[in-house]
């Protein structure tokens, strides 16, 4: 598994900065932003810029180590019950 060191990944943060990714990708907030690998480095995901995505601190949280289409089926299942529960 490759790690990017310190001054990888600021160089890296500001190459995603000037390209003008400064929100979240799930919830489009522009605050706490961190890099996430959109497929984990663990699961054959790589360190290129197609691969990597702009996440606030809480979504990258949430999505942790998953692949993104599992993240995106328990988002659409939480999104789904909570409408549910709205709708009484």
């Amino acid at each position: 598994m490759s790690h990017l060191s310190s001054k990888s990944k600021k160089a890296q943060r500001s190459r995603m900065t000037r390209r003008k990714r400064r929100f979240c990708a799930d919830c489009g907030t522009t605050s706490n932003l961190t890099i996430d690998h959109i497929i984990p480095l663990g699961k054959g995901g790589t360190n290129t810029q197609d691969n990597l995505q702009m996440l606030c601190y809480s979504c990258n949280t949430l999505k942790a180590d998953m692949h993104p289409y599992v993240v995106t089926d328990i988002l659409e299942k939480i999104s789904t019950s909570a409408k549910g529960k709205g709708d009484s």
